[in-house]
Protein backbone atom coordinates (compact mmCIF):
# COMPACT_ATOMS: atom_id res chain seq x y z
CA UNK A 1 0.00 0.00 0.00
CA UNK A 2 2.82 2.37 0.88
CA UNK A 3 4.52 1.97 -2.48
CA UNK A 4 1.23 2.61 -4.30
CA UNK A 5 0.63 5.74 -2.23
CA UNK A 6 4.08 7.14 -2.92
CA UNK A 7 3.93 6.16 -6.60
CA UNK A 8 1.06 8.64 -6.96
CA UNK A 9 2.75 11.33 -4.87
CA UNK A 10 3.49 13.48 -7.93
CA UNK A 11 5.84 15.97 -6.25
CA UNK A 12 7.36 13.42 -3.80
CA UNK A 13 6.59 15.47 -0.70
CA UNK A 14 4.79 12.71 1.24
CA UNK A 15 1.37 14.15 0.45
CA UNK A 16 -1.22 13.13 -2.11
CA UNK A 17 -3.51 15.70 -3.69
CA UNK A 18 -7.10 15.04 -4.71
CA UNK A 19 -6.05 14.60 -8.34
CA UNK A 20 -3.26 12.21 -7.29
CA UNK A 21 -5.77 10.30 -5.16
CA UNK A 22 -8.19 10.08 -8.09
CA UNK A 23 -5.41 8.64 -10.28
CA UNK A 24 -4.61 6.11 -7.55
CA UNK A 25 -8.24 4.97 -7.33
CA UNK A 26 -8.45 4.74 -11.13
CA UNK A 27 -5.29 2.61 -11.23
CA UNK A 28 -6.88 0.19 -8.76
CA UNK A 29 -10.04 0.13 -10.89
CA UNK A 30 -12.07 1.81 -8.14
CA UNK A 31 -14.54 3.70 -10.26
CA UNK A 32 -16.92 6.18 -8.68
CA UNK A 33 -19.02 9.11 -9.72
CA UNK A 34 -17.75 12.65 -9.10
CA UNK A 35 -20.27 12.95 -6.26
CA UNK A 36 -19.00 9.75 -4.62
CA UNK A 37 -15.40 10.88 -5.03
CA UNK A 38 -16.20 14.26 -3.45
CA UNK A 39 -17.94 12.52 -0.57
CA UNK A 40 -14.96 10.19 -0.04
CA UNK A 41 -12.53 13.12 -0.14
CA UNK A 42 -14.67 15.01 2.35
CA UNK A 43 -14.56 12.04 4.74
CA UNK A 44 -10.79 11.91 4.34
CA UNK A 45 -10.51 15.61 5.16
CA UNK A 46 -9.75 16.57 1.56
CA UNK A 47 -12.79 18.72 0.88
CA UNK A 48 -10.84 21.52 -0.80
CA UNK A 49 -9.24 20.83 -4.17
CA UNK A 50 -5.96 22.15 -2.74
CA UNK A 51 -6.03 19.87 0.32
CA UNK A 52 -3.54 17.03 0.49
CA UNK A 53 -3.36 13.97 2.71
CA UNK A 54 -0.30 12.26 4.17
CA UNK A 55 0.20 8.51 4.07
CA UNK A 56 -0.20 8.25 7.85
CA UNK A 57 -3.43 10.28 7.84
CA UNK A 58 -4.73 8.03 5.04
CA UNK A 59 -3.96 4.93 7.15
CA UNK A 60 -5.50 6.49 10.26
CA UNK A 61 -8.77 7.34 8.49
CA UNK A 62 -9.31 3.67 7.65
CA UNK A 63 -7.76 2.32 10.86
CA UNK A 64 -5.18 0.37 8.92
CA UNK A 65 -2.66 -1.55 10.96
CA UNK A 66 0.87 -2.64 10.17
CA UNK A 67 1.83 -6.33 9.97
CA UNK A 68 5.02 -8.08 8.87
CA UNK A 69 3.33 -8.65 5.49
CA UNK A 70 2.47 -4.98 5.11
CA UNK A 71 -0.43 -2.68 5.95
CA UNK A 72 -3.79 -4.35 6.47
CA UNK A 73 -7.28 -3.06 7.04
CA UNK A 74 -9.89 -5.27 8.59
CA UNK A 75 -12.69 -6.16 6.20
CA UNK A 76 -15.23 -5.09 8.82
CA UNK A 77 -13.61 -1.67 9.21
CA UNK A 78 -13.33 -1.15 5.46
CA UNK A 79 -16.98 -2.08 4.96
CA UNK A 80 -18.01 0.20 7.81
CA UNK A 81 -15.97 3.10 6.40
CA UNK A 82 -17.36 2.72 2.91
CA UNK A 83 -20.89 2.31 4.25
CA UNK A 84 -20.54 5.50 6.27
CA UNK A 85 -19.41 7.32 3.16
CA UNK A 86 -21.85 6.04 0.58
CA UNK A 87 -25.01 5.12 2.46
CA UNK A 88 -25.66 8.60 3.81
Amino acid sequence: MRSAFYKFDADHNGLVSRSDFQRMLDAFMIIMSPEEFNKLCSKLGMSSKKTKISYQDFLDRFQVYDTPEGHKVSAARLNQSLSEIFVR
